[in-house]
């Protein structure tokens, strides 16, 4: 039998009064439809065993009559026949996310019906919550013919939407601990990330980093840095951004565990995924960061807030990421506690920030309201000077980098060949 035609019979045994179809399907998070398939299946199993059928009470709901000797057999038989396991509506979800997140293979609905053996409508609700659920990490999920199911989105949002997702099912539990009462969900999780890479990480960790230490450190290191490597080598990588690899930032340890993680798994000439993982790694140990959901918090709005400036400006400032990211998850890390207690600073530069940078003030207030939902209260103009800050810093060195040429028309009466000279004499002499 089924675990979840299992976990059902558990339930209409225990049961002392009927229960109704919509409730059934509430508690087991099924169609009613997919509901009265598993009753159909639980009577034949039912009738096979000559146990009393679950029958029906007009107005009242399903129930299962036993007397006491046969709800023991019963339960007896069970016991014994109990074969595989069934996934509830947050362990499918878990399981799709990481399907389409991770898998090698492509990701069809269908297939996914037939092993989940659920119907079109309870995988169509599943969907539909998934869908729901990745907006607040600006990724989509897309159902492309002959493809499957996509991500769409920035390739470091959906690796932290996957870290997180992650993170949230494991909860304290490190992924490590996989022979001591493995949960059904770190079995699916180690469905997409194979445990035996888990274990290489957290090996390389012991070697590079501490042999000793056992903490939340370890725990989200290791969990990013398995999620990276696995989208990496599905071809999945960083769009191709400019991580300068700046030494002001860099941890030696960290770049030596990077270096580690890279040569075990065979990966070379990746300098843009090298740079952006040591600099994630990096900010995975900021000491005002009192959880994952934090980390989390901190690093989508960095991400979230530089495109959404660049998209309202035009002004390229993906060109600056990584000094701009950074910048700005240092600045969120704390920014958001302060808004959220409404302990806000005041910025002396405030007007002259508003006047001087007038296009990217606006830019960064129309995204107020993301933060203010977040926190719970409303960011103060003297926090979105601040913020202002760091694009105006990017803007300049921007600028800098930047070379002007003029554009002109040379005209002679004396022919080309004099129009020629002329042309290269003007280029002597300024940027044409």
């Amino acid at each position: 039998m089924k675990d979840r035609t299992a976990r059902l019979l558990n339930r209409l045994v225990s049961a002392e009064l009927p229960i109704s179809i919509k409730a059934l399907s509430e508690e087991f998070q099924l169609s009613a439809r997919t509901m009265r398939n598993e009753i159909n299946e639980l009577n034949d199993y039912l009738s096979q065993q000559d146990f009393p059928l679950v029958y029906s009470l007009r107005g009242k709901g399903m129930k299962l009559q036993l007397n006491k000797k046969e709800e023991e057999m019963l339960l007896a038989t069970l016991k014994a026949d109990k074969k595989n396991e069934f996934l509830n509506r947050e362990e499918r979800i878990l399981d799709l996310i990481l399907a389409i997140g991770l898998a090698k293979d492509k990701v069809f609905l269908f297939h996914k019906e037939e092993e989940f053996q659920v119907s079109k409508s309870t995988v169509d609700e599943d969907m539909r919550r998934i869908r729901e659920l990745l907006k607040e990490y600006g990724v989509n999920v897309l159902s492309i013919p002959k493809e499957g199911l996509i991500l769409r989105g920035k390739e470091k949002s959906i690796r932290t939407m996957l870290y997180s997702i992650i993170n949230k099912a494991i909860g304290t539990v490190s992924l490590t601990d996989q022979y001591k009462n493995q949960s059904l969900k770190q079995k699916i999780i180690f469905r997409y990330i194979p445990i035996t890479m888990i274990s290489k990480i957290d090996r390389i960790y012991d070697s590079c980093i501490s042999a000793s230490e056992d903490n939340y450190y370890r725990k989200n290191l290791v969990t990013f840095t398995s999620i990276c490597i696995a989208r990496f080598l599905n071809k999945k990588k960083i769009e191709n951004t400019i991580w300068l690899k700046r030494d002001i930032y860099t941890n030696k340890i960290i770049e030596v565990f990077v270096e580690t993680v890279f040569y075990t798994f065979g990966i070379k000439d990746a300098l843009n995924e090298f740079n952006y993982l040591t600099f994630i790694l990096e900010t995975l140990n900021q000491q005002d960061m009192n959880t994952s959901i934090d980390w989390v918090q901190a690093q989508l709005l960095s991400i979230q807030l530089i495109q959404h400036v660049e998209n309202e400006t035009h002004i390229p400032f993906s060109k600056k990421e990584e000094a701009l990211q950074e910048g700005l998850y240092q600045h969120i890390a704390g920014l958001l506690n302060r808004v959220r207690y409404d302990v806000q600073f005041v910025n002396p530069l405030k007007h002259n920030i508003q006047k001087d940078y007038e296009v990217i003030y606006e830019a960064v207030k129309s995204f107020a309201p993301v933060i203010n939902k977040l926190t719970g209260n409303e960011i103060s103009q003297d926090e979105l000077a601040f913020l202002v800050i760091h694009f105006s810093t990017s803007l300049s060195e921007l600028n800098q980098e930047v070379t002007y040429y003029y554009r002109a028309v040379v005209i002679c009466n004396h022919g080309m060949a004099t129009g020629k000279l002329l042309s290269e004499n003007l280029k002597e002499l300024f940027n044409i």
